[in-house]
């Protein structure tokens, strides 16, 4: 269906898509290992942990094997990636990261089509797990402290 609705809201724009499906293994394999398409709907997680994994966004893994697989290349988001591992104080993390925001937000590399905003909160009195899959928490983690 998310397919089809870009390809009606493009062609108001004129702009052609054509539709091909096939089974996301083969997707992968076929065009994302070796940067053969154009556009494909997928799936961009982060987690909500402190370490967010940058790697995605880093041009050193645009390769068949890498994480790379948009083949987003910016000397200058490489160059905070690499600063921000090697930044310890979380206020120059947060600094850093909303630079890497900036500029892949201006460069567009992908089509974001939706973002969660809501906080996951937990007591002091409970040990838990958090996660990026939905519900944001594993249930079976929580425990009393």
């Amino acid at each position: 269906r998310l397919s089809v609705m870009l390809q009606e809201n493009a062609a108001k724009a004129g702009v052609g898509i054509t539709i091909t499906e096939k089974d996301f293994k083969q997707i992968r394999a076929e065009h994302l290992k070796t940067r053969n398409y154009q556009l494909v709907p997928s799936v961009l997680s982060q987690d909500i942990v402190k370490w967010d994994d940058l790697s995605k966004w880093h041009s050193k893994n645009d390769t068949p094997d890498g994480s790379n697989e948009m083949s987003y290349m910016n000397p200058k988001t490489d160059a905070l990636i690499d600063q921000i591992e090697a930044t310890s104080k979380e206020d120059d993390r947060i600094r850093l990261y909303r630079e890497i925001q900036s500029l892949i937000y201006e460069d567009q590399p992908a089509i974001f089509l939706y973002a969660p905003e809501e906080k996951i909160v937990v007591s002091n009195k409970w040990k838990a797990s958090a996660t990026s899959k939905r519900p944001g928490y594993l249930a079976n983690t929580f425990t009393l402290r």
